[in-house]
């Protein structure tokens, strides 16, 4: 798994995914791998892309072990996970408004997907990355212009992806929505 580029990690991560489906690698050996794709970025980025997107037959229900493979590697997934969530959100308003009905149940599965991999995980530090990207947004509307000047780690994330002020509420909705059910089981 060294060395992979993001586009031949999605493909390492699809087979991976489909061997865990198929019950044809041993866990220690899955927790091994999925461990490798989450520690470099751009991996977990392809790990994350083939999880999230892919028709698996478990659908939004990720199997535990990885979950527990994530929780074991948090490096980059935590703040991958958020940002996926927020990306999810916003891509689906616009597939909306395009009537592309099929791209936005693609963006919701997403966003499903990556709300039940963080309620799995429900940590502090996951929570921390929630509450940082719904403050840079709630900034974002606040500032009442798509480029408007905000603070916090995810400025430079929001501003790169040019959502439109739907889109910032929509994904701010969302993750506001998860933080409470975090906050009350």
């Amino acid at each position: 798994m060294e060395n992979l580029t993001f586009h031949q990690s999605i493909e390492a991560s699809r087979e991976l995914i489909e061997k865990l489906e198929s019950k044809t690698l041993p866990e220690d050996q899955a927790r091994e791998e999925i461990g490798a794709l989450l520690s470099d970025m751009a991996t977990a980025r392809g790990f994350f892309v083939s999880l999230l997107t892919g028709d698996w037959k478990f659908g939004n229900k990720i199997p535990p072990i990885v979950i527990e493979s994530i929780k074991a590697k948090p490096g980059h997934s935590y703040t991958l996970l958020a940002r996926n969530l927020v990306m999810s959100c916003a891509t689906a308003v616009a597939h909306k408004r395009s009537e592309q009905p099929n791209l936005a149940e693609g963006s919701d599965r997403v966003a499903e997907r990556s709300a039940y991999l963080i309620k799995k995980i429900d940590n502090a530090d996951i929570m921390s990355e929630l509450v940082d990207i719904k403050c840079a947004c709630e900034e974002r509307l606040h500032e009442g212009t798509p480029h408007a000047q905000n603070s916090g780690a995810y400025h430079a994330f929001l501003e790169r992806w040019s959502y439109d002020l739907e889109q910032i509420r929509a994904a701010r909705d969302s993750v506001k929505n998860l933080i409470e059910k975090l906050q009350n089981p």
